[in-house]
């Protein structure tokens, strides 16, 4: 897991073309006028991202999740939550691998990392990240805006 500004982004990220293409993405966005919720095509399979907008909850309300084909790159577009992290091999999976929509669902199995995520930093989750995102933050739920990019890690069929 990397967590860093945009500006520091292409400095600490492994620049593949998918990558710069997702990273240009987001170096194009206004976040005074995020892009409608929904999904956004940047280059087919290989990148693309979705916009999201929901309210923080509880940290026992989270599932963690974690994907095998994808890359995930999340920009924090407007409010801040906490991201949940753990090996991915300390999950217990409660719902298994979902090749079609790639990811997977649990619960850790012992104590693990929350981190504050706000307005303006990108953080970037491997497969070996399970990750819980939209924990609230100071115990006060938020809406959040954000946007997720999918860069594939490996041949797209």
């Amino acid at each position: 897991m990397t967590i860093t500004s945009l500006q520091e982004c292409v400095q600490q990220a492994h620049l593949t073309k998918p990558m710069q293409m997702a990273i240009d993405f987001l170096k194009t966005l206004d976040p005074s006028n995020p892009p409608a919720e929904g999904k956004i095509d940047i280059d087919g399979d290989t990148v693309f991202a979705f916009s999201q907008r929901y309210d923080t909850k509880e940290a026992e309300d989270v599932l963690y999740e974690a994907h095998r084909d994808y890359l995930d790159i999340q920009y924090l577009v407007s409010g801040s939550e906490r991201m949940g992290w753990t090996p991915i091999d300390q999950l217990d999976v409660t719902q298994a691998y979902d090749q079609e929509d790639d990811f997977l669902l649990g619960k850790p199995k012992a104590e693990h990392a929350h981190t504050p995520f706000t307005a303006g930093q990108v953080m970037i989750l491997h497969p070996s990240d399970a990750h819980a995102p939209g924990i609230n933050l100071n115990g006060q739920s938020q809406e959040v805006r954000k946007i997720v990019l999918k860069v594939a890690i490996g041949p797209v069929a």
